[in-house]
């Protein structure tokens, strides 16, 4: 019996998508903007006396409530180098009370 719960529960693990974080649930109207800049210099360039490259980094976050246990984030950023956009609509299937929250 031992056996046949370990590999049910292995399969479970393996199987299944985490538990992750992510936007809070946001009520009807209310939302949250979160906007960041960082950049990195290369400290080799000025050890020999060269301009250091500084890499940068822009992002923004926003999240919105919709309603009806709706909230919408944006996440969108850009570097010297890439750009990123994602757009998630997130559902709420728990009460706005719980202390554990299933979305």
């Amino acid at each position: 019996m031992r056996c046949q719960t370990a590999t049910i529960l292995m399969l479970l693990v393996l199987c299944c998508a985490p538990a992750v974080a992510g936007p809070w649930a946001r009520a009807a109207g209310e939302g949250f903007v979160s906007v960041t800049t960082t950049g990195e210099a290369d400290m080799r360039a000025i050890r020999y006396g060269a301009p250091p490259t500084i890499e940068r980094h822009t992002g923004l976050y926003a999240e919105y409530g919709l309603g009806h246990r709706l909230t919408l984030t944006a996440n969108l950023g850009r570097s010297d180098t890439a750009e990123e956009a994602a757009l998630i609509l997130r559902h709420t299937l728990t009460a706005p009370d719980a202390a554990w929250q299933l979305a």
